[in-house]
Order: C-alpha cells, then structure tokens, then sequence
C-alpha cells in the first residue's frame, strides 16, 4: 500500500517554463497535476526538482525555479492535456496515492501549451515510492464445548476469526500449540487444511474480507488431571492495528479416570451382597459371576447376576441369590 510518493526531474531545462504542465497517473487510476504554469518566463537550465508535499515552498508563479523541492502547484488558467492522458479534474497533493496499491504502471504526462519556447528533461524522472503493509484488524476468540472433563476423554475448541477491517486481510494463518493433557485427535476449517505436527496446529485460512469470519474446530482426547488452558493465535501478512485480540484462549478443567470398585459380603442364607463403588453417575453397570477362570481368560464362561441402569448414586447393592449353591464363585464388574 503506498504510504508516500515523491517526484525528481533530472535535469529540467526550457526557455518558458510556466508553459510546462505535468501530471502524473497511478495503475489504479489517481491524478496528481504536479506543475502547471509555474516558473514564469525565466528560462532555466539543467534543474534537479523533487516534487513532495512535505516540501517549504510552492513552485513560483512570477519568480525563477530553482534546484530543490517545491510542494506539487498549479496555477490558472486550467490545464487542458491532450490524449492519451486522462481528462481533469485531478488531484493537486500527492497524498491522493495513499493508501492504493503501487504496482503496475505510472505515467508522467507532460505538455508544453505554447509555441515557440522549447525544453526537455535531460536526464528523465525519478519515482520514489515508499509503503506500508495495509492495516487490518483480526480478532479471535476461542470456546470449548465442555468446562469439565474426564479423561480420558475429548473436548473440541472451536475459535471464530473476524476480520474487522479496514482492509482485506491476506495470508491469515492460525496456530496452536496443545498444551500437556491434550493430544490431537482431528481438526476442521471453513478453509484451508488442518495440520498437526506433534501437537503444533496450523491452519492457512487464506484470504479474509472486511467482516468475514474463518471457523477453526480442534478435537483433543484428554490425560491427566488439572486445569489445561489452550491458546490460539491468529497472524497475517498487514499491519495489526489491535494485537491484543489476535490470542484467544479456553480453559478445561480435566478430572482423572474414575476406577469403581466392588466387593462383597456372604450373607447368612447364602446368598452373597455385592458393593459396587465410585460409579460415574449415568452409567450402567453389569455384575456378572463364574465357577472357575478357564487357562485363557476369554473363555471363561461369566453369567449376568444383576444390571444397575443409569445409576444415580455412585454406590449401590446387587445381590447374587444363588451364591449358595457354588463353592466357588468368582465376579466382575463391567461399565458400558
């Protein structure tokens, strides 16, 4: 994006200055007449001139030009180029190129308005052009679809990029790096391609408009215990105007693996009372009994003796009334 323009003449020479216009055209179509009717009638040989806003004086209407810089200045009457350069009206700072983009063709047209008086420019012109990156504002922000969870287990953070502009934002790349208890189980963008190189999530999203949003979904399985805060962050290729808002983060918090466990107690008619404990509440829970563990285990024959469906406590009973008819009795239990 161009941040400031500045033209030098090279050698400006002409017997009548003030019949000398200029104007200079960008790729995108901009305007600036840069001199018309200056200079007067002092002819002038072999000028250095560098036309520039920032510059102290205007060009002379009644007085000689001289080597050194004059801000862009016209003067009555009205220029009038003849083709192929673009008709008026035109611009008469040269700030009219800020903020366009530079690359293409820029052309210099001058005319001489009048007979008789002739000039040149010996050693041609020069175009200075300096640039910034275009300013843009990206914005994201990060939420998980569970505060709570036990591992192991999964949880997906989803992170929603907003362009909030001015500008197109270009190269918009995400990045997350899964911290400790989180580990990559599978990744979707509403563009670009999810990569995953040991825990190191990139996405390029490509292109964002002015008010366009880019979605990242991230499913990770869970391990350990703790609070676990993820962090993504969103950069591309302009000046950031409000950095702050390109990190976004989610917290979970992860709870270890719940081991129920079971024992039980012959009761005094036989039958045989079976505790089970730490359930996770919502689960089904199946006890089942044998005779005798069989040399490879799958072949073990288990025989359901009771089912606690969707359990609500996460202590309960079942009991096993014909205990009393086997001398041994061997159980389990099963979560599903």
């Amino acid at each position: 994006m161009v941040n400031k323009v500045t033209v030098q003449l090279n050698g400006f020479t002409h017997s009548y200055p003030a019949d000398v216009d200029m104007v200079l055209v960008s790729p995108s179509g901009q305007k600036v007449l840069l001199m018309a009717n200056a200079g007067s009638g002092f002819g002038v040989t072999n000028l250095n001139i560098t036309l520039d806003d920032n510059a102290t004086a205007s060009l002379p209407d009644t007085s000689q030009l001289a080597s050194r810089s004059y801000r862009p200045t016209a003067y009555p009457p009205t220029t009038v180029f003849p083709a192929p350069a673009p008709a008026g009206p035109y611009a008469t700072n040269l700030t009219a190129f800020t903020g366009f983009n530079p690359n293409g063709n820029w052309s210099l047209y001058i005319v001489d308005d009048t007979d008789l008086n002739l000039g040149n420019i010996v050693n041609g012109w020069t175009l200075n052009i300096s640039t910034v990156n275009p300013a843009i504002d990206l914005a994201a922000a990060m939420t998980s679809s569970v505060a709570n969870v036990t591992a192991p287990g999964t949880v997906t953070f989803t992170t929603t990029v907003t362009n909030r502009g001015p500008n197109i934002a270009t190269s918009v790349l995400y990045s997350n790096v899964l911290p400790a208890g989180l580990t990559f189980v599978s990744g979707t963008a509403s563009a670009g391609t999810v990569s995953n190189n040991n825990g190191t999530i990139t996405v390029g999203l490509g292109a964002l408009g002015t008010g366009s949003n880019a979605v990242v979904s991230i499913t990770a399985s869970t391990s350990g215990a703790g609070v676990v805060t993820n962090v993504a962050k969103v950069t591309s290729g302009e000046l950031e105007l409000a950095p702050a808002d390109n990190t976004t983060q989610a917290t979970v918090t992860i709870a270890p693996a719940v081991v129920f466990s079971l024992y039980g107690a012959r009761q005094l008619n036989g039958q045989f009372l079976i505790t089970i404990s730490n359930a996770v509440i919502g689960k089904t829970y199946v006890v089942e009994a044998a005779t005798n563990l069989a040399h490879t285990i799958t072949n073990t024959v288990w025989t359901p003796v009771g089912t606690n469906n969707n359990t609500a406590t996460s202590t309960f009973l079942i009991l096993d009334p014909a205990a009393g008819a086997f001398r041994n009795r061997i159980y389990r239990g099963i979560e599903r």
